[in-house]
C-alpha cells in the first residue's frame, strides 16, 4: 500500500454565489394600493355626498371589501380625521395668513371669508372639517392647533376694540354651519349667495353694532357635541 500523500492541497472550495435579494413583499405593496385607493374613493364620496357617504360605497369604489376599509380604518371617524389631515397645511396657512394681519378686524372676516371659500368649493372639505367629536382630548393635534389658532384671530380683532366682547371662538363653527346652510341651499342656482348673508352677519359682530346678548356662547365642552359626523367609535 502507498502511503497517503500528506502533502497534497485540500481541493479548492467553491466560492458561495451571494443570494438574491428577496423580492418586495407582495402583501405589503398591496396594501399601499388599498390605502391609497381607500383615500381616493373617500375624498371623492365626501365630495360628492358629503359626510353622510357610506364606508360600503367608498368600498366599493376603492375596490376592495367594507373589511378592509375598517382593518386601516376601525371607524368612520377615523377615516375622516385622515383627510382632515391631508386640508391640514392648506386651512394652517390661511390661519397663519390671518394672524399676522395688519388689521385685526380684517384677519377676522379674512378667515371666516376665506375657510368659507374652501367650503365652497369643495363640499367633502366642508363635510368633513365640520365632523362631530365628542372632546378636545380625541381631536388630532394639528386641528386642535387650528382652533387656538383661529382664537387668537378673534382675540386680536377683540383687543383692537373692532370685534363685539361678547363673541366667543366657540361662536364660529356655529357661524360656518349657519353660511354653510345656504351655501348647500342655494348652490345649484345662486353659488354666491351665502357671501350676501356673511356680510351682513359681519356687520353685526362689530363692537360699534353690539347690543346685548340673551344668552351666553355655548361652552367649548358643548362645541363638540355638534354634528354631522360620526361619533367617536360608531361604525357607520
Amino acid at each position: 500500500m502507498n502511503p497517503v500523500d500528506s502533502s497534497t492541497p485540500p481541493a479548492a472550495e467553491t466560492p458561495s454565489k451571494p443570494l438574491p435579494s428577496a423580492p418586495p413583499a407582495p402583501k405589503r405593496a398591496d396594501a399601499r394600493r388599498n390605502l391609497e385607493a381607500i383615500l381616493v374613493a373617500a375624498r371623492e364620496v365626501f365630495l360628492e355626498q358629503g359626510i353622510d357617504g357610506s364606508i360600503e360605497e367608498i368600498a366599493r369604489r376603492a375596490g376592495v371589501g367594507v373589511g378592509t376599509v375598517y382593518r386601516r380604518f376601525p371607524t368612520k371617524e377615523d377615516l375622516v380625521d385622515a383627510i382632515i389631515a391631508e386640508h391640514f397645511d392648506a386651512l394652517a396657512l390661511l390661519i397663519r395668513t390671518h394672524v399676522e394681519a395688519e388689521d385685526p378686524w380684517e384677519g377676522f372676516c379674512g378667515l371666516l371669508r376665506q375657510t368659507l371659500e374652501l367650503f365652497a368649493a369643495n363640499r367633502g372639505f366642508k363635510a368633513v372639517v365640520g365632523a362631530r367629536h365628542p372632546d378636545r382630548a380625541h381631536l388630532p393635534a394639528n386641528v386642535r392647533q387650528l382652533m387656538d389658532a383661529s382664537g387668537e384671530v378673534v382675540r386680536r380683532a377683540q383687543q383692537a376694540g373692532e370685534l363685539r366682547a361678547d363673541f366667543s371662538v366657540t361662536d364660529l363653527p356655529l357661524i360656518f354651519k349657519s353660511v354653510g346652510a345656504v351655501m348647500d341651499e342655494t348652490r345649484d342656482f345662486e353659488p354666491r349667495l351665502w357671501d350676501r348673508y356673511l356680510t351682513m352677519l359681519l356687520d353685526g359682530l362689530r363692537a360699534s353694532a353690539a347690543t346685548p346678548l340673551p344668552v351666553p356662547a355655548m361652552s367649548e365642552e358643548d362645541q363638540f357635541r355638534l354634528g354631522p359626523g360620526p361619533r367617536r367609535g360608531e361604525r357607520c
